[in-house]
């Protein structure tokens, strides 16, 4: 069985699923403005995994993923803002493909922290929710099951001189289904620096840690995509560059460094970052 995205962010349906759905949200970014559109292309590969010890093991087909993502933010007052993001998916595992809507996810991040920088501490919540796609598939897009997140979001700047300026953030939540899969630590860390007005530069971290049992499923046997317990560790690249004052082009790369139950594959990705 093939174990294995994201963003956002980076952040998880499990399989070889996992690191093209992070792939499909935009890596974080402190700068955000008042409404934020990501739009994005990514495609994912792979016919290896780890398994539940974290050993590279060979898969039992090459399974495929096209995923065309879209996230929107919208910051309505000094504190808060609201976000929502989902993809459309195609898949394949050997001659057996599907397609479809993927989970819809909505939430809403709060600043706590002083009236100079009311954002630099959050807390940030969602739920994820099952566009309907049907769960007893022999190639299913997801897990079909809804789910909340619960954690704190860090934004901070960085003084890098007369010429270049930076920011960080960071971010833990945890994440939980009814029934299955098991709950979720997510854990990331983006460092993005403005190399010239026009180009933006990043690298991030995105991590999800499988806590506790993931419940009994009778109809994964043959899914490569879903998993009831798995845990995934990856790195991306990204920049983006100035198209005109409102629109930039993402490009970015994931490469998966670590984690148990999860594909090995690479994602490369491409998208639109609309902000107004």
């Amino acid at each position: 069985m093939i174990v294995q995205s994201a963003r956002r962010f980076c952040i998880a349906f499990g399989v070889a699923f996992a690191a093209a759905f992070f792939a499909s949200l935009p890596v974080a970014r402190a700068d955000q403005p008042a409404t934020f559109i990501s739009l994005g292309e990514s495609t994912y590969q792979s016919s290896q995994n780890l398994d539940a010890n974290g050993r590279k093991m060979p898969g039992f087909c090459t399974f495929n993923q096209q995923s065309t993502g879209i996230y929107v933010s919208h910051q309505f007052s000094a504190r808060d803002s609201w976000f929502g993001d989902t993809a459309y998916n195609s898949i394949s595992c050997g001659d057996v493909s599907t397609r479809g809507l993927t989970d819809i996810e909505v939430g809403e991040q709060h600043g706590i922290s002083g009236p100079s920088h009311p954002r630099q501490w959050s807390i940030k919540g969602s739920i994820l929710v099952p566009s309907g796609y049907p769960i007893d598939a022999n190639l299913r897009l997801g897990y079909g099951r809804p789910g909340a997140s619960l954690g704190a979001v860090y934004l901070g700047s960085l003084n890098l001189g007369p010429k270049m300026s930076g920011f960080v953030t960071a971010g833990a939540a945890v994440k939980a289904y009814t029934t299955y899969p098991a709950p979720q630590l997510d854990t990331s860390a983006t460092v993005g620096v403005h190399v010239t007005p026009g180009i933006l530069l990043l690298e991030s971290y995105f991590g999800s840690t499988a806590i506790g049992n993931g419940g009994q499923v009778n109809n994964l046997a043959l899914n490569p995509i879903t998993s009831t317990r798995y845990s995934a560790y990856q790195l991306t690249e990204a920049a983006t560059f100035d198209l005109s004052k409102n629109i930039g082009l993402n490009v970015n790369v994931w490469n998966l460094i670590g984690g148990e139950s999860i594909g090995i594959g690479t994602t490369v990705g491409a998208g639109l970052w609309i902000k107004f």
